[in-house]
């Protein structure tokens, strides 16, 4: 198949399903020779198809091999990554290695993947058998599979990760190129993505409105699973650069070595996080819920390893500054303070990155109530983490995490 005939597949396949139309144009669409492939997704992984956020990759020799109605699942397929939002999703698994983790989360999507393309096939072809559909899954449609119909993939993830010793081989057939973009690439990619997924419910809408037959009624929402906020910070502070951490060895031990107590460990090494300037808003609206989150993130801060905490609290400026040693993170509590009535963290970082003992390479969180101007203007923050009660943080730096 070279790119043509790829093309013209697409061009049938949004005939077909128009509503699918809008998520063809997010990325690029290439089909590559065997030899150009395996430049981009060395053996040994499969050398079948792939996604990142810049493009979906078909090899040539495989797309070949399978009848034209798995050719328009394998193209639907990969274009659902995109649309599902699993391609700019946040989460890693740190209780595994990244390449054994990626492979895992990718079987779950598969699942999901699979179960939709199959609702698609069903109804495109609606009085058709599974095996004369114009749109077919490339894995078997069986109870293995339809278990998961409806599942979100963090959910088909979690039960893989609790119940499965290994990753059943059939679903070992798709490699994804290395995706090292930027958190700034991931968020415009999402944009592009959430775009198309409203341009294609517009065309749903249409077709429902005119009647238009074999269709159905197809709506690509969000792969969306609802995530504890701690464990979203969990997984940016352990992902966190490696210059601003460091490693020892330690004995290895479980994942979860308490309730609620998260230990990730690869190999008998741990990374510590080596300083976290921790702000704390108090303006009156945060004076009641600090308490509810402060407890969670102590005993975050205590599994991963934080070398020093420094806790800020301000208000138009900073009232109070603790240093928290390693030995007493875990113990210690955050009390609640009111402030003055005006909140601006600028000010509050501004006076910290002006200090004498300030520490370049420090981890900065800042738990917030949302009412504030997180404009920060021309800083240089390797890493911001915003933690906001309620409210989304709209800011020219760093990652906002909703507390709830």
């Amino acid at each position: 198949m070279n790119q043509t005939e790829l093309n013209n597949l697409i061009k049938d396949l949004t005939l077909r399903v128009p509503q699918l139309e809008p998520f063809m144009y997010v990325c690029k669409l290439r089909v590559l020779t065997s030899e150009e492939y395996a430049k981009i997704v060395p053996p040994p992984m499969p050398q079948t198809a792939g996604c990142s956020r810049k493009e979906f990759i078909f090899n040539s020799d495989f797309i070949d091999s399978l009848p034209a109605p798995k050719q328009r699942g394998l193209i639907l397929h990969e274009i659902l990554h995109g649309a599902l939002g699993h391609i700019t999703h946040p989460f890693i698994d740190k209780t595994l290695t990244y390449s054994s983790f990626k492979l895992l989360a990718n079987v779950a999507q598969d699942y999901v993947i699979e179960n939709i393309v199959n609702e698609i096939g069903k109804q495109e072809s609606p009085t058709a058998k599974i095996e004369d559909r114009q749109i077919q899954c490339n894995y078997e449609v069986d109870a293995t599979l339809l278990k998961y119909n409806g599942w979100n993939w963090r959910q088909v993830y979690d039960e893989l990760r609790a119940n499965a010793k290994e990753i059943p081989p059939q679903f070992d057939q798709h490699g994804s190129p290395d995706d090292s973009d930027s958190d700034e690439d991931a968020n415009n990619s999402e944009r592009l993505w959430k775009a198309a997924r409203e341009e294609s419910e517009r065309i749903n809408e249409e077709l429902k409105a005119s009647n238009t037959k074999g269709t159905g009624d197809i709506v690509i929402e969000p792969d969306v699973a609802i995530i504890p906020w701690q464990e979203t910070l969990a997984s940016l502070l352990t992902s966190i650069p490696e210059k601003t951490r460091k490693s020892w060895s330690r004995v290895k031990r479980r994942p979860f070595v308490t309730r609620g107590e998260y230990q990730p460990t690869i190999a008998g090494t741990r990374d510590a996080l080596e300083h976290v300037y921790m702000f704390i808003d108090t303006s009156g609206s945060m004076y009641d819920v600090l308490n509810t989150c402060a407890a969670d993130i102590m005993n975050l801060l205590h599994t991963i390893e934080v070398e020093k905490l420094e806790l800020i609290y301000y208000d138009v400026g900073i009232q109070e500054r603790i240093v928290v040693e390693a030995e007493d993170i875990k113990n210690f509590k955050i009390h609640s303070m009111k402030g003055g009535g005006g909140t601006c963290v600028k000010l509050a970082i501004d006076e910290v990155m002006k200090s004498e003992d300030y520490v370049e390479d420090a981890v900065f969180l800042v738990l917030t109530d949302g009412y504030d101007d997180y404009r920060l203007g021309d800083v240089n923050i390797n890493s911001l983490i915003w933690l906001s009660y309620g409210t989304a943080i709209e800011s020219d730096c760093g990652t906002s995490i909703i507390v709830t």
